[in-house]
């Protein structure tokens, strides 16, 4: 389908992450519509007329075509001449589809979350099918940062060290598993460690299998592995917690690097950007305990824990920090 100057639409999903930047951000409305056309099971009823897709789904005809008129105007799906509506010149990669879903189960927490937050209200947690879908559309936003960070952290050792035949590295709720994998594949042993339920994800979905990465299933605020690392990462990791356990987790991360050793951090730095203000808002409405935390923070927490100022860098819409142990 064509605009009314017969051009294909601009793609409304080119950036469909939640935390896409300000000015970048999908339309919420189209998120909506399309996520509830997903979930509905509507995208498996095309191609089809919009009577025939209400038919084979079960769906309200009315509202089955208003919804896909929509998706029709934005090019995410297209009509033909003979009315049959299916996928569009802008319809998402399998990649962008995981991202919109978590984008719409957020724009919702948002919606219902927030107030709640405000008057200082707690909030369910998420279920496990809901912990698996979050974990891949992490690891779709991970996918162009892996290898950087590997190289990143790799960089920063001390030459004498960089091409040790036994480099350790412990990636601190790795999730995913991506960074451990970028890492392992360079020739490191790698030891993830995360919550017990988010292990069981990456277990039974077989993320890691081959890669050489140990899991350890085990709350790093109560235990971390012995080590000792020629590097620690802890991507996306520092603003899941409010500031006394990130000092703490900072300071027994100090104990277990190895002298020349390289702490890696990936996080959202406060008043770093417009992102990173409104990342603190979902960090609020997760309900988790997280937040950012200033840069000044992260300095006296690294030299608390022994480590030497650490060195910043932006990193897609966040902040980079490496801090080497002296």
């Amino acid at each position: 389908m064509t605009d009314a100057a017969g051009e294909v639409p601009t793609d409304p999903f080119r950036h469909p992450a939640f935390m896409a930047a300000p000015g970048q951000l999908a339309d919420w409305r189209l998120v909506l519509v399309y996520d509830a056309a997903r979930s509905t099971g509507l995208f498996e009823a095309l191609p089809a007329t919009p009577a025939d897709a209400a038919a084979r789904s079960g769906l309200a005809p009315v509202a089955v075509r208003a919804t896909l008129d929509a998706l029709c105007d934005a090019g995410v799906l297209q009509a033909g001449d003979d009315g049959t509506v299916g996928p569009g010149p802008n319809w998402p990669s399998s990649a962008a589809d995981v991202q919109l879903h978590q984008h719409a189960t957020t724009l919702r927490r948002w919606a219902t979350s927030l107030e709640a937050r405000l008057r200082g209200e707690e909030l369910p947690g998420r279920g496990v099918f809901q912990l698996k879908e979050w974990l891949q559309s992490m690891a779709v936003h991970a996918a162009s940062e892996a290898d950087p960070v590997a190289e990143a952290a790799l960089g920063a050792l001390q030459p004498a060290r960089r091409n040790a035949a036994d480099l350790t590295a412990l990636d601190l709720g790795g999730g995913h598993g991506r960074y451990a994998a970028a890492l392992a594949a360079r020739g490191v042993h790698v030891v993830m460690q995360d919550r017990a339920d988010v292990v069981a994800v990456v277990e039974q979905e077989g993320w890691l299998a081959g890669t050489g990465v140990e899991l350890v299933a085990g709350d790093f605020h109560e235990q971390l592995p012995d080590g000792p690392f020629d590097i620690v990462l802890a991507v996306g990791v520092m603003h899941t917690m409010g500031p006394e356990l990130a000092a703490s987790l900072l300071a027994r991360v100090g104990t277990r690097l190895r002298p020349g050793g390289v702490l890696l951090i990936r996080t959202m730095l406060r008043r770093g950007s417009p992102t990173a203000s409104l990342f603190a808002v979902q960090m609020t409405v997760a309900g988790l305990g997280g937040d950012t935390h200033r840069l000044e923070d992260y300095q006296a927490w690294s030299a608390a824990a022994g480590l030497g100022a650490p060195q910043v860098t932006p990193a897609g819409n966040g902040s980079m920090l490496l801090a080497v142990k002296p």
